[in-house]
């Protein structure tokens, strides 16, 4: 049986890339307040521009 992720985000906000192609962690990106991005410098970019 395949677990089905509920919520999960297909894609990084803030540069698109595909979550299957993510590295950080694992594949598993870099969470910032509730949000996934892809790597801590998407997620930083997010922030300064008040995303």
């Amino acid at each position: 049986m395949e677990e089905e992720l509920i919520g999960v985000q297909e894609a990084c906000p803030e540069c698109g890339k595909r979550r299957e192609d993510w590295t950080n962690e694992r594949g598993r990106g870099y969470a910032l307040e509730g949000v996934d991005y892809c790597s801590e410098r998407c997620a930083l970019k997010a922030r300064a521009r008040g995303a």
